[in-house]
């Protein structure tokens, strides 16, 4: 008698433990598509890089790596966050005289390191 007991409790406590699992439901992240322009004097990704990168991932939907002499314009464009690293003073080279200005687009954001 008392093990019919004890399975019907156990039964209906799994039951109640069934019905009471709800559905959970979440906002859509949106993260930023980011381009990182890096600047080395060797112009290949060091190790400091490749760690703020790896750092960065967390915080975007995408990552372009573009070294400085490899820019595109209009990747630039696509992008809502643009981070430059450079390991020496430098200018980032402009490819056939097309001008964009990051500092004067206000929907994106510049992080310069």
């Amino acid at each position: 008698m008392n093990y019919k007991r004890l399975m019907s409790i156990f039964v209906l406590a799994m039951l109640v433990q069934l019905i009471a699992i709800v559905p959970t439901t979440h906002a859509e992240e949106t993260l930023p598509k980011m381009t990182f322009i890096y600047m080395t004097q060797d112009h290949l990704p060091n190790s400091d890089v490749l760690f703020l990168e790896a750092t960065l991932a967390a915080f975007a939907k995408k990552i372009d790596l573009v070294e400085a002499n490899q820019v595109n314009i209009n990747k630039l464009k696509k992008s809502d966050v643009i981070v430059f690293m450079g390991e020496e003073k430098g200018k980032v080279p402009r490819k056939g005289g097309t001008q964009f200005n990051p500092l004067k687009d206000e929907s994106l954001q510049l992080v310069i390191m």
